[in-house]
């Protein structure tokens, strides 16, 4: 975390987490660790399994999910597997009705 700490006071804190986010998740090949905690993730996966973007399988057991603060109503969703493959990272964005994979 020490480029955030150092970044921080220099450009909005909020994009900046997502953006540490989305580098941090592409490198990834398991379930990544959270780095910023958010509140309302618990709803925002039984939101993303409503819209049926993906399964409730996937979302509870091979992804991550965090707000994008680059955009309104958009959420980075990265998506894991058990063959330890590097992930796959979607936008989804509520608003828009989308989800478009990214990597």
């Amino acid at each position: 975390m020490e480029l955030y700490e150092l970044l921080k006071n220099k450009i909005d804190k909020d994009i900046l987490k997502s953006l540490l986010t989305i580098d941090y998740w592409m490198g990834e090949k398991q379930k990544a660790k959270i780095l910023f905690f958010e509140e309302n993730m618990r709803q925002i996966q039984q939101l993303i399994v409503e819209k049926g973007y993906f399964d409730q399988n996937q979302v509870y057991r091979y992804a991550r999910v965090f707000k994008d603060y680059r955009y309104n109503n958009t959420y980075i969703f990265a998506l894991y597997n058990d063959q330890q493959t590097e992930s796959s990272i979607y936008s989804i964005d509520f608003k828009e009705d989308t989800c478009q994979k990214i990597s």
